[in-house]
């Protein structure tokens, strides 16, 4: 059995202002269009920088695709998208912070927003955009972009954090039924001990035997995070906890993944 991530981490946002003002400033307070007058003296074009990590093809063109349909619907603004890998991403922010260039827009994760709200690294969206705007989000969705009853980025899309993949045939060849996967965490186990063979482990779990917050999303499991809200105190002492590590332990224990992570074969 094989418990694969999805090829995302987390739950992403696009931590905007800028781009929400200008998509919305097509239409003045008095209904009248802001576009510019023939007749009259045509200003300056805004560029407004928008920074993602590479990612794969798909959302990569997604962005490039609709960046440009943006640009050619907005002659007097260009969003301007610049592709900065990973592993430089925080060198050139900081580098950009430092002259006054960082970016109007990035691409990030949910997670990210409170630390970049206290650093005041992002404004609030809720002063230059109809509250309308963010009517249909989902509630769950909406509270991962708000803090203190304001909002500090809007969702791209959101998907699940975890899937359980299996092979049928592995199944089938263990006396399993491929039609009824484990719905519970002890018939995980228990499948994974009949799977398991030499030369294969019967599961397969992200990273090696030290457990992090990307592991099938625990913090949801528990209801809380290790650490207060306010950072304040650790909350990781209680027994949801335990019976999480004791869950992590018995993994290992019953020999049904690898203590280390596997290359690909």
């Amino acid at each position: 059995m094989n418990h694969s991530r999805k090829f995302h981490q987390t739950l992403v946002a696009v931590l905007l202002i800028a781009i929400v003002v200008m998509i919305l400033s097509g239409c003045s307070s008095n209904g009248k269009s802001n576009k510019p007058d023939q007749d009259k003296p045509q200003e300056a074009k805004v560029t407004i920088p928008f920074w993602i990590t590479p990612q794969d093809k798909g959302i990569t063109a997604w962005f490039t695709k609709w960046t440009n349909e943006f640009n050619k619907s907005n002659p007097g603004i260009e969003v301007k998208l610049e592709f900065v890998p990973q592993d430089a991403w925080q060198q050139k922010l900081k580098a950009a912070q430092s002259n006054g260039s960082a970016p109007q827009i990035s691409y990030s994760n949910y997670a990210s927003i409170p630390m970049n709200m206290k650093q005041g690294m992002v404004a609030a969206l809720d002063d230059y955009i109809e509250p309308k705007v963010f009517e249909d989000l989902y509630d769950n969705i909406n509270e991962l972009i708000m803090i203190g009853g304001k909002h500090y980025s809007f969702p791209v899309f959101v998907e699940p954090y975890e899937l359980l993949f299996y092979r049928k045939d592995f199944f089938e060849e263990a006396g399993l039924d491929p039609n009824s996967p484990p719905k519970s965490w002890d018939e995980l186990i228990e499948a994974g001990k009949v799977l398991s063979k030499p030369g294969r482990f019967g599961l397969s779990v992200p990273g090696s035997a030290d457990i992090g917050w990307t592991h099938w999303s625990f913090q949801n499991m528990i209801g809380h995070f290790p650490i207060s809200d306010d950072w304040s105190k650790a909350t990781v002492n209680d027994d949801q906890y335990r019976q999480l590590f004791t869950f992590w332990k018995r993994l290992y224990d019953e020999k049904v993944v690898p203590k280390q992570a596997l290359a690909p074969a």
